[in-house]
């Protein structure tokens, strides 16, 4: 099971490995306010399969920083900057700017497709400065999936208490 998008590439193949380091990517530390609960980012993003069918598999390949088939990341020297890993594989003073990611691709008869984006973090930094580069805010390049496959139509961040927060209330 590869979890494969609407788009054929498989899906967040950056998130982080294992029960701990996924917790320690999504939930804030203790000894930090809102300790114990969560940064969320829901996003709605609808897809082009006609476009993208259109885009040949090399250019979808580039666009993205893997490849389809195989889900070989492309090493750094030949990625474009503007590819989608380009544009979300990001770090600071060596670090990666992690976030759990939780997609849902969706489809109705109407024929609307796309993608309902939900990231977690116990920082909203992460996700701004993803957001930032994926929509050109931080060095003038747009992420290449926007270009060839998706519109983003809506989202939003929410805190998510821990559960021991909610029932103190």
């Amino acid at each position: 099971y590869e979890d494969r998008g609407l788009d054929g590439f498989v899906d967040g193949t950056e998130n982080p490995q294992g029960d701990e380091n996924v917790r320690n990517v999504a939930i804030i530390p203790e000894g930090r306010p809102d300790a114990g609960g969560s940064y969320v980012l829901l996003q709605k993003y609808l897809h082009d399969l006609k476009k993208w069918d259109a885009v040949p598999v090399a250019e979808q390949e580039a666009s993205v920083g893997r490849s389809k088939e195989a889900n070989e990341e492309f090493s750094k020297d030949v990625r474009l900057p503007d590819s989608h890993l380009g544009r979300v594989n990001l770090k600071e003073n060596g670090v990666g700017l992690k976030i759990v990611r939780r997609s849902l691709p969706f489809g109705k008869i109407s024929g609307e497709h796309g993608l309902m984006f939900t990231a977690y973090c116990h920082t909203l930094h992460n996700i701004e400065v993803q957001l930032l580069h994926m929509f050109g805010d931080a060095d003038g390049k747009t992420d290449l999936l926007l270009k060839h496959l998706s519109t983003a139509v809506s989202g939003a961040y929410y805190y998510a208490p821990s559960v021991e927060r909610l029932q103190d209330l």
